[in-house]
């Protein structure tokens, strides 16, 4: 089940919550990227690419750098 508006999600991300059908019970849940469905591991990845986890200074050094 993907959920979209959580507070403290991202507003590009959705969650993900994983329900076991044979008892309904939820099993985990996570942030994830877009609407391709990507886990934790590919959303860090997207950060690293996007701005090097260093926010608008890694954001403008990646700009640069890809220009």
């Amino acid at each position: 089940m993907l959920l979209s508006g959580v507070p403290g999600v991202d507003p590009e991300h959705t969650r993900a919550v994983f329900v076991d059908p044979s008892t309904g019970r939820v099993r985990g849940s996570f942030e994830q990227y877009g609407a391709t469905g990507a886990l934790p591991l590919r959303t860090w990845i997207d950060g690293l690419h996007r701005d090097l986890r260093l926010g608008d200074t890694g954001r403008l050094y990646s700009e640069l750098a890809a220009s």
